[in-house]
Parts: C-alpha cells; sequence; structure tokens
C-alpha cells in the first residue's frame, strides 16, 4: 500500500513554488506549434493559414467563413424554448461542417 502520510521532510513547505508540469501535452500539438513558427518568406506558417482562411472565406468558402467568426467572436450558442401543456418529443440532428458532394452528406 502507497505511503499516504509522507513524513515532514518530504511535504510541500510554504511558500516555495513546485512547478508541476501537469498533464503531458500530446506530440501532436507540439510539432504543430514547431511547424506553424517557422517562418517562410517573411510570415510563420500559422499567418499564411491565416490568410489562406480569409481568402477562402472572400471567395465564398462558407466553412471558412464560419470558421474565422467562430474564432473571432465566439460560437453562437444553440437556443431551444418551447412553451407547452403536454409532452415535448425531442429529436436531436447532428450535422457535419465538412462540405456536401454531389448532394450526398460524407461518410464519417
Amino acid at each position: 500500500m502507497a505511503n499516504y502520510d509522507p513524513s515532514p521532510a518530504t511535504r510541500f513547505k510554504p511558500g516555495i513554488v513546485h512547478p508541476h508540469p501537469g498533464r503531458p501535452k500530446s506530440k501532436i500539438l507540439y510539432y504543430l506549434g514547431k511547424i506553424g513558427s517557422q517562418v517562410v518568406n517573411g510570415k510563420t506558417k500559422d499567418e499564411w493559414l491565416a490568410l489562406k482562411i480569409y481568402d477562402m472565406a472572400m471567395k465564398g468558402n462558407i466553412i471558412a467563413a464560419k470558421e474565422i467568426l467562430d474564432r473571432k467572436e465566439g460560437k453562437v450558442k444553440d437556443v431551444l424554448e418551447a412553451t407547452t401543456s403536454g409532452t415535448i418529443n425531442i429529436q436531436v440532428v447532428s450535422y457535419s461542417a465538412a462540405p456536401v458532394v454531389e448532394g450526398k452528406c460524407p461518410k464519417k
């Protein structure tokens, strides 16, 4: 069984900051951060990506425009109001932000 009452020598002491890294970050986020900070033609790759998404939105790409607005203004919360004296049946329908091709929804 583990020792749940450590000796006073190993306990945290008042006024001393103990840096704790917490939960390790995912490697993918680490590498995305490294790649995004690389400079190409005077701008970071993150800046180029932001410019590309902006250009796509300006050309009419609704998904790109939604992404920009969600990041800038915050996502809009869905609100449902109902007044009734009886039973309410609610059907939840999820949707994918992926583009629809030839009238078909993309497979998940």
